[in-house]
């Protein structure tokens, strides 16, 4: 949010700035002072005395220009655009560098509390830490737990909804992406994919198609959430006691160890 706000801030000086330079290039090239000169002129003569020839002379003479040569100034024409403030550029730019430097370092400060804490309750920072370390396992636990149900729901749906002539047409074009080199391996715990499969580890069972990387190899201690059964994990509340058939009862309750 602070990145879109600053790059808005200083978009907006930049238009400012070139609009004022654009407009001064503007006024600076284009002022010029032309001189005309007047070619044509109409000359009266009349000849004889009296009001009604004074009077035709002055309105011949009227028609002619007052001046034989004048100039055009087109200044007044041009845009007179006003400098803009730099001094209210550079207070702007100045603290938009104050909030990034307080955006960065308030991760130093935060941790400048704990030792604060420390040095004035060293006892209170000690149960603080054993809270947080407590708490810490207690949610990386329940976040391979619940992976962990959602990677054997999935499995178990996309199972039940997989019937055979799907199954061998999905295998063939696995077997041309991995030829051409396209495919990617996904974990099934944390969904991050790879393009190398040594990254991953198989489950032993041919049946099976879990295959995890090292990471959440380690979270499952060598377990396989989607073709064990719940209570060989101790997941005593993802337990259900009904199969569907012997096969796939035996299947599942048999334990089964990932290899490396």
């Amino acid at each position: 949010m602070l990145s879109l706000s600053t790059i808005q801030i200083l978009a907006t000086l930049a238009i400012d700035h070139s609009l004022y330079w654009l407009l001064a290039q503007i006024r600076y090239h284009g002022r010029k002072i032309k001189p005309i000169s007047s070619s044509n002129t109409i000359h009266f003569n009349v000849h004889g005395s009296g009001i009604l020839a004074e009077m035709f002379q002055g309105m011949g003479n009227a028609m002619n220009p007052m001046t034989k040569s004048y100039a055009i100034d087109t200044v007044a024409c041009l845009p007179n655009p006003i400098e803009p403030n730099y001094e209210l550029y550079q207070k702007i730019c100045s603290i938009i560098g104050i909030v990034w430097v307080l955006l960065l370092l308030e991760p130093y400060g935060l941790r400048i509390r704990q030792k604060i804490l420390e040095y004035y309750y060293p006892k209170r920072a000690e149960e603080r830490a054993i809270w947080l370390y407590n708490e810490i396992m207690n949610k990386r636990r329940l976040f391979v737990k619940m992976a962990r149900r959602k990677a054997r729901k999935k499995y178990l749906k996309d199972k039940a909804g997989t019937h055979g002539y799907n199954m061998r047409i999905i295998e063939t074009w696995k077997k041309i992406l991995k030829f051409f080199s396209l495919i990617k391996y996904k974990c099934k715990l944390c969904g991050d994919t790879f393009t190398n499969y040594s990254m991953l580890t198989d489950c032993i069972q041919s049946k099976c198609n879990g295959r995890y990387c090292f990471d959440c190899f380690d979270q499952l201690k060598g377990t396989c959430p989607l073709c064990m059964d719940p209570v060989t994990y101790g997941d005593m509340s993802d337990y259900s006691a009904e199969w569907g058939s012997t096969d796939e009862e035996d299947f599942h309750t048999q334990p089964h160890i990932l290899l490396p």
